[in-house]
């Protein structure tokens, strides 16, 4: 557990300052659809590893539902920043989202626990 706890956290350092350099360092007018898609992976990345990191120092050891857990609301959570980004997020994509990130734990929890 130790040795995971230490990848989280190289993850979550390499990310945030590989994010922290894009937003300084890169200016995404006219470039390659790569570079304008590379903060939101980096985010992910970014908010999965925090979380992982924040599982692994409540919980002792690590379970692949927690860890599925962890990847589905990370997802949502970048899915309505994007949402967000682009001017589309309503109330009910938030109410639709969280309905199915609820559904969707509901459904890991009961198949593989």
């Amino acid at each position: 557990m130790k040795k995971f706890l230490n990848h989280s956290v190289l993850a979550f350092i390499i990310s945030t300052l590989s994010l922290l350099g894009f937003f300084l360092f890169i200016n995404p007018e006219g470039k390659p659809l790569p570079y304008i898609f590379l903060p939101v992976v980096l985010i992910w990345v970014m908010l999965f590893s925090f979380a992982q990191i924040i599982m692994g120092l409540f919980f002792k050891e690590s379970s692949r539902v927690r860890t599925i857990m962890v990847f589905v609301t990370v997802s949502f959570m970048v899915l309505l920043l994007l949402l967000s980004g682009i001017g589309q997020l309503t109330g009910s994509d938030i109410v639709l989202a969280s309905v199915l990130v609820i559904v969707s734990t509901f459904y890991f929890y009961r198949t593989w626990s």
